[in-house]
């Protein structure tokens, strides 16, 4: 399994960007193909703590065009 935290609560998704690093990327969608669960979940912050709060829709980006 794969555990991503969101240290924030005002996002309900969660994408992994290609651009930014392509490799990290391809292996994500490798290790989903193979069946590794991968999780995200936000963060509820308060002044004096912090907590696991809600799961996030994991939305994976469309492949870009190669020429």
């Amino acid at each position: 399994m794969l555990f991503f935290l969101a240290m924030r609560n005002d996002v309900d998704s969660l994408t992994i960007d290609d651009e930014i690093d392509e490799g990290f990327s391809a292996l994500i969608e490798k290790a989903r193909r193979f069946g590794v669960k991968v999780k995200f979940y936000s963060t509820e912050v308060r002044k004096d703590s912090a907590r696991i709060s809600n799961p996030l829709r994991f939305v994976p980006r469309p492949s870009r065009l190669r020429y």
